[in-house]
Order: C-alpha cells, then structure tokens, then sequence
C-alpha cells in the first residue's frame, strides 16, 4: 500500500486524497475519499506531499486499512516501519 501511495503521487502526480482511488466501478469512492480525508482533518481535494508529510502518511494508511479491513490492527511502529522501507 505504502508503495502504491508513493506511486501515484510520483509517477501520476496525484497528490490529494481524492487523487488516489480505483476507479468508481470498484469502490464506492466517493465514501472511501470522505471517509479519509475527514479522518485526516484535510479536504479531499488539498494537496498532501506524502515524501515531506510522515504524519499524514501514516494517518492515511492507518484510516486506509480500517476502512478496508473493518479494523486497524497494526501498531503504529509497523506503518512506520512500511512507509520507512517504500521510501528507502
């Protein structure tokens, strides 16, 4: 997931929360971008540079995997550690 996020936002330039989603014919979208970007405290649209921004990094997944799973069981050392090992 780590890898993905930096993906999108290297290589596709997509730097907001509603930049980095499937496409609508596999998610509900529109609640999977309200879902993150309130939990974040951002607006869907704002522009988050995930390399600078460690914090809103690691929130993203956090609220990601529980958005996904129905719960976030990793510590927070773990997506540090994964975001740590994509930026390497």
């Amino acid at each position: 997931m780590t890898k993905t996020l930096l993906t999108y936002q290297r290589k596709y330039e997509l730097w907001s929360v509603a930049g980095r989603w499937a496409p609508l014919s596999e998610n509900d979208t529109a609640s999977y971008v309200a879902h993150v970007a309130e939990a974040m405290g951002v607006e869907p649209e704002w522009e988050i540079d995930l390399t600078v921004n460690p914090d809103s990094f690691r929130d993203m997944l956090a609220t990601m995997i529980r958005h996904e799973c129905g719960d976030q069981p990793y510590p927070a050392v773990t997506i540090s550690h994964a975001i740590d090992l994509a930026m390497a």
